[in-house]
């Protein structure tokens, strides 16, 4: 395997480090909104998804798209969360 640049293997773990450091800040985000029942919707926050896809010709990693986990609610009891509904029962994104 030939480098051409000298900086190429830095570049690629730069872009990878920065990858990561997008990813975290989507985790970050998922865990600050965890419990959160009503997302503006009607429906709670959805966990959002990272994807990682290459960056073309460097060889390096970047962020693609950020989704929208569409997975089933975990239903939770809850008797502070009425809400004025007559049942308690709140739903939450699985994390």
């Amino acid at each position: 395997m030939e480098v051409d640049n000298l900086f190429g293997p830095i570049d690629i773990a730069i872009s990878g480090m920065q990858a990561q450091g997008k990813q975290m800040e989507v985790i970050s985000s998922n865990v600050a909104n965890a419990r959160t029942s009503d997302a503006g919707k009607g429906e709670p926050y959805r966990r959002l998804e990272a994807a990682f896809e290459s960056d073309g010709d460097l060889g390096g990693v970047e962020l693609g798209e950020i989704l929208p986990d569409m997975g089933d609610f975990l239903r939770v009891y809850d008797p502070r969360a009425a809400r004025g509904r007559m049942s308690r029962d709140t739903f939450q994104c699985p994390i």
